[in-house]
């Protein structure tokens, strides 16, 4: 005959062990759940945090790749024009052609549509 669990918590020598076992019981099984949940959410931070760091990485890529674009476009009419107006252009000239930003080689290339020497584009205003 099987006996009932409230018989056992109710003897006054397995009771009170049989109480102490339980709580342990209890203890390690939420203990594992919390670390398993603590575990689970790190997974889940971390998927949530590469997710963001590529979404970010692939936006900011295209930006510096746009710019890029944008800035080796300039450079290239800039140094078209000059050279059809001019001739071979000096390494000096090819190297701050390189090395300009964006705007100032917009600047130049708006001095080199009226200049007749490279010097009045390229010399400071």
């Amino acid at each position: 005959m099987p006996i009932h669990i409230d018989v056992i918590l109710k003897n006054k020598v397995l009771g009170p062990a049989f109480r102490r076992r339980l709580k342990e019981e209890s203890l390690i099984a939420a203990e594992a759940a919390s670390k398993e949940a603590r575990e689970r959410a790190l997974r889940e931070g971390r998927q949530e945090g590469l997710q963001t760091g590529r979404q970010e990485g692939l936006q900011t890529g295209r930006q510096e790749g746009r710019q890029e674009g944008r800035q080796e476009g300039e450079s290239s009419l800039l140094r078209r024009l000059l050279e059809f107006k001019f001739g071979p252009l000096p390494a000096d000239v090819e190297l701050a052609i390189q090395s300009a930003p964006e705007q100032t080689l917009k600047a130049w290339f708006d001095k080199a549509l009226t200049a007749t020497t490279l010097d009045e584009i390229f010399r400071p205003s």
